[in-house]
């Protein structure tokens, strides 16, 4: 079955970094690239963000610089837009939650950016519900903020129960984010994929160096698979053994 390569990174200033990013889409010719933290705002019209064949998709940040999702997706796609947070500043969810016609099958993709003690984190994952049942592939990715190695926490414990109540799945990772502290680096895992099911994924890695600020640039291969087929029973009767009396 064929699959479909998708990356996402949190590029921090997408203007100041366009560069790295367009060299990689170049390079590894991504499907999908989903960045968080573009720090976007209507003053960068999409021209200044072009790369030969592909199609930019954004939510910026409104009333308060940074924040702001963005999606580069090759041109050939057709995509729906099913959700995508407000603009307005209020320390929630930021996101865009779309449709992809990848020519295979349908994939519900989702780019999801949440601060440190983001609040109503429940909400992103009741809108996503909406839509979630309806579709056989589904990949979440972002940078969501929550340290997984952490498990000892009652956030993250609530956290990954959202992700089961929807019957997904993190796909596993190495440490992600390494900023340096007083103390040295400090590694934590925030930047994630959760997908319908593992066995979907046949390949992820994190780049072997931070790629911007800090993160490193994660990315899969998502296998789609056929559905099963319905298998229907059918009752036939022979006419010409029915008593008339």
């Amino acid at each position: 079955m064929p699959s479909f390569s998708i990356a996402h990174a949190n590029v921090n200033r997408l203007n100041y970094h366009f560069n790295e990013v367009k060299q990689k889409l170049i390079s590894e010719n991504y499907d999908v690239f989903a960045l968080t933290e573009a720090f976007l705002t209507d003053e960068t019209p999409d021209s200044l963000l072009y790369v030969d064949g592909y199609t930019v998709i954004r939510n910026d940040r409104e009333d308060k610089g940074g924040g702001g999702v963005a999606i580069y997706l090759c041109e050939t796609l057709k995509i729906r837009f099913l959700a995508k947070s407000e603009p307005s500043y209020d320390n929630t969810p930021e996101y865009m939650i779309l449709d992809i016609d990848s020519s295979y099958q349908s994939l519900l993709l989702a780019a999801v950016y949440m601060r440190p003690h983001c609040t109503q984190v429940a909400s992103f994952f009741t809108t996503l519900s909406i839509f979630s049942n309806k579709y056989n592939h589904i990949v979440l990715t972002g940078d969501f903020n929550h340290n997984l190695l952490a498990s000892n926490n009652s956030e993250i414990t609530r956290f990954r129960k959202h992700v089961e109540n929807l019957s997904l799945c993190i796909v596993p990772s190495e440490p992600t984010h390494h900023p340096m502290t007083k103390d040295g680096v400090k590694h934590t895992w925030l930047d994630l994929f959760i997908v319908d099911k593992l066995n979907s994924v046949v390949n992820y890695c994190n780049s072997t160096t931070p790629f911007i600020i800090a993160h490193d640039l994660i990315e899969i291969n998502y296998k789609f698979f056929k559905p099963p087929a319905i298998i229907r029973s059918f009752t036939s009767r022979h006419l010409n053994r029915i008593n008339d009396e």
